[in-house]
């Protein structure tokens, strides 16, 4: 079930990523104004925030399931402290666009980690039941 969501909300949130890459700067001067045009990194990183929070709302749902929830919280202190720490470096040189990357990273960082857990703890689960189907 957990790979049946991962293969329809990926894609979806990819195609998504895609489209504001490719487009993005035109969303943004049709909806705010010719201003806002050269907003795309911004977008582009938001877009990518959404990306990655998809990946980790997949994993931490996974740990949730096979009965781990604490292993989401090293995951999301990881994302706190990545994410404030970027920001303070990023958000003064670069400003909205800085603060998009930070999210970006802190998300990004997070979310690698609760895939990383839930990797090693179904690998887990699995031995330790194929040793106790051995008995």
């Amino acid at each position: 079930m957990l790979l049946a969501g991962a293969w329809i909300v990926l894609p979806v949130l990819g195609a998504f990523c895609l489209v504001v890459f490719a487009i993005g700067g035109q969303m943004a001067a049709f909806v705010y104004g010719e201003q806002y045009r050269g907003h795309v990194t911004t977008l582009a990183a938001l877009a990518a925030v959404m990306f990655m929070n998809g990946v980790g709302m997949i994993a931490g749902t996974g740990l949730w399931a096979i009965d781990r929830p604490r292993a989401n919280f090293t995951a999301s202190v990881l994302n706190l402290v990545v994410t404030i720490a970027t920001a303070l470096v990023l958000i003064v040189p670069f400003g909205a666009a800085g603060a998009a990357l930070s999210i970006l990273a802190g998300t990004s960082a997070g979310s690698i980690v609760q895939a990383i857990k839930l990797t090693w703890n179904l690998r887990w689960t699995a031995t330790e039941s194929c040793e106790t189907a051995k008995l």
